[in-house]
């Protein structure tokens, strides 16, 4: 998912940022079409990638109006850098909008895993009030078909991305599930605009005398904001010394909230201090700038113990919060849990053309340190896997029975050096953005 300076940013206060332009809008310098019509379309996107985007020296010089280019789309594909690339990507405005201001998709309000090594899938978790929950979907159990077809048989005839239809509200899908009592169940479900829930699990539990909060946040989204504050409000009234914050499903988001949270983690010591640097490519570096810490809110907490969770689906904006908070600025002790991030050390702007919104990969992330370039993911000091067979927030689920673990002990557990890795199919595109279906 992308990291992502969007209109909020104009709220902050003036201390977060140094640099002497808006951080809302593209550095792009190409002008977005006036006329609508493919050739145009693609004449903008050539255009782009050719200019602000950061390998932009990488990218191939071709016939844009090559008819086997056949959308904007199409010709993005064949420019990325995909050595590195894998993130950017084209929607349309009214999608891209309503997640990550409103916090709202179409769909049907649940993630699932497919594991390609053993044609299966899982379903991780159920947004609150949307179709997956009122139809009776839960963690745990297990999608056998999909409109008639075995997981397998997706895999083989690659529908993973298409097997649920358009994105369009009343849209229906029929699933075959095996419930988590074992039994079978046929279930058809429509689509629906469903409202996201970026905090989904909260816990405090009492180990050794300390109190240790846990929270399960989902994605740095504007609405985000209200909800992380409530969360910290409840720890700080709990009292709590250490932090697990759960990010296994967090492909990232908008680096503002990513701010918020490290501030309401660090408190009012790293008021103004400097949280992360951003880069661009040679024909940008006057554009480069630094994102600073705002000053607390009354909720911040002023811990110096984190655990983190992660896993290959952490990404973006999450692993920029956790290379800021491992700097020796941040005086933070950071222990990583669970399985190597995605690896994604860079974000986009991203800019309106038509009716579509292009997300190319325009700056690199440091930290104050200097730190960046981790695209091979960020590696846990212990190793855990998803447990889909307890549900969140339960003390026995695996990866978080080894966050418990470790603060217990000091050590990984007994298990950790023998977990196995899940070959897992990857979102791609903006489904990684909204990392549900």
């Amino acid at each position: 998912m992308r990291i992502t300076l969007l209109t909020t940013l104009l709220i902050l206060t003036t201390a977060l940022f140094e640099g002497c332009f808006n951080h809302e809008e593209s550095i792009s310098s190409v002008t977005p079409p006036v006329e609508c019509t493919l050739q145009k379309q693609k004449e903008f996107v050539y255009h782009v990638m050719h200019d602000s985007y950061l390998w932009y020296d990488k990218v191939p010089v071709l016939d844009y109006n090559d008819t086997s280019y056949d959308s904007p789309e199409a010709l993005l594909e064949a420019l990325k850098y995909k050595p590195l690339d894998r993130w950017s990507y084209i929607t349309t405005q009214k999608a891209y909008n309503s997640y990550f201001e409103e916090g709202k998709y179409i769909g049907y309000g649940f993630r699932f895993q497919i594991e390609e090594d053993q044609n299966r899938s899982t379903i991780l978790f159920v947004y609150p009030d949307s179709p997956a929950e009122r139809g009776g979907m839960q963690r745990g159990e297990r999608i056998l078909k999909i409109n008639g077809k075995t997981i397998g048989e997706i895999l083989d005839q690659n529908l993973s991305d298409t097997i649920f239809g358009a994105d369009e509200v009343g849209i229906d899908t029929t699933f075959l599930l095996k419930k988590r009592d074992g039994s079978e169940e046929e279930l058809t479900l429509s689509k629906a605009v469903v409202s996201i829930k970026t905090v989904l699990a909260e816990s405090v539990f009492d180990l050794q005398n300390r109190k240790v909060g846990y929270l399960l946040f989902n994605s740095f989204i504007s609405p985000a904001s209200n909800e992380l504050e409530e969360s910290f409000r409840r720890f700080k009234e709990e009292g709590i010394e250490i932090l697990i914050l759960d990010l296994r499903y967090n492909g990232g988001g908008r680096l503002d909230i990513a701010a918020e949270l490290a501030s309401l983690i660090t408190g009012s010591r790293m008021d103004g201090k400097e949280m992360l640097k951003i880069t661009h490519n040679d024909k940008y570096r006057r554009r480069d700038w630094r994102l600073r810490y705002p000053d607390a809110s009354v909720n911040a907490l002023s811990l110096t113990t984190l655990y983190l969770i992660t896993t290959e689906e952490t990404c973006s904006a999450s692993e920029a919060l956790i290379n800021a908070l491992r700097a020796s600025n941040a005086g933070m002790e950071v222990h990583t849990i669970g399985e190597r991030s995605c690896g994604k050390p860079v974000g986009m702007y991203g800019e309106d053309f038509c009716d579509k919104h292009i997300a190319p990969i325009e700056f690199a992330l440091y930290n104050s340190d200097g730190t960046g370039e981790y695209f091979e993911g960020i590696a846990p000091e212990c190793n855990a896997t998803d447990d889909p067979g307890h549900l969140l927030a339960d003390r026995n689920e695996s990866m978080l029975k080894e966050a418990l673990t470790h603060i217990q002990s000091g050590a990984c557990g007994k298990t950790s050096r023998s977990i196995y890795s899940i070959k897992r199919k990857p979102l791609t595109g903006f489904r990684r953005e909204i990392g549900a279906f």
